[in-house]
């Protein structure tokens, strides 16, 4: 059974011209289109102009709101006739309201069947409206928030994850280089004593090196000494009052000295 009445809003007036009967009850208006909000108020009445109205929450969900039509009006005291159910779309936001759509539903009369319909729905306040609007408003934000929350929080654990893989990989180079490095180290001083020690040996001995236990350095010493004193050694200076001297040992005293020649150049005379 479809108790679902359709209209569509294309302009501010919208009619209906069939599927209602008179005496039906339970039937369900939806509203598409008029980007309504969550919650909305509709008035109906069974006059175009002048009169009451009844007031009736419709809920939107998807772009499509849906409203409960009074079973009074489709009773309409066994009116003989057929007639016509109005309802206003009311638009308020608690220091404004308006009426935005007019709709017209036409309802064939018929004979009063044995048993009656359902009793009237409670009347509901717009006080009540406005805070149904503001809760469904909520819960549609909290809605948006909770699936950004949890976008952020699976991106955030990704990144956490390459942060710790990261991590993981900078603490092992870190160990190899460590490793690495102590191996150099170690080499690099063994190198230096080694060349510390040969040196050493070189020079007055050392223990590492038995076949070089002598001073070096003071047996050289003495070794050009002595060929010094048999070959003869001379130097040149400049004494005290700042002439050119030449000092030879003796065995080349006689030998050996210098003059300018004829183009003023310093020369050593050997016999």
């Amino acid at each position: 059974m479809n108790n679902i009445i359709i209209v569509k809003l294309d302009s501010t007036y919208a009619a209906v011209y069939s599927g209602i009967w008179q005496w039906d009850y339970g039937k369900i208006l939806r509203i598409q289109g008029g980007n309504l909000p969550k919650v909305v108020e509709i008035h109906f009445s069974l006059q175009d102009k002048g009169g009451d109205s009844i007031t009736r929450i419709g809920t939107t969900i998807d772009g499509a709101t849906d409203v409960p039509i009074p079973d009074s009006f489709l009773e309409n005291g066994g009116r003989a006739q057929d007639y016509k159910i109005y309802a206003f779309i009311y638009l308020e936001d608690g220091t404004a309201g308006n009426t935005e759509y007019k709709i017209e539903m036409s309802v064939k009369s018929r004979p009063k069947p044995e048993v009656p319909g359902t009793p009237e729905e409670p009347e509901l306040f717009r006080e009540t409206v406005k805070a149904v609007n503001a809760a469904a408003d909520r819960a549609e934000t909290a809605e948006k928030n909770a699936k950004q929350y949890a976008t952020d929080a699976k991106k955030e654990s990704s990144e956490a994850s390459e942060s710790a893989e990261n991590a993981k990989n900078d603490r092992e180079a870190v160990e190899k280089l460590k490793s690495e490095f102590g191996m150099t180290t170690e080499s690099v001083l063994r190198t230096a004593t080694d060349a510390r020690n040969e040196a050493e040996s070189w020079a007055h001995g050392h223990v590492g090196y038995p076949d070089r236990d002598k001073d070096n350095a003071m047996y050289y010493s003495e070794a050009a000494k002595q060929v010094a004193t048999k070959n003869g050694y001379c130097r040149m200076g400049i004494n005290e009052n700042g002439h050119l001297i030449l000092e030879r040992t003796e065995n080349i005293k006689d030998s050996l000295d210098f003059r300018l020649n004829e183009k003023g150049h310093l020369e050593v005379m050997m016999e």
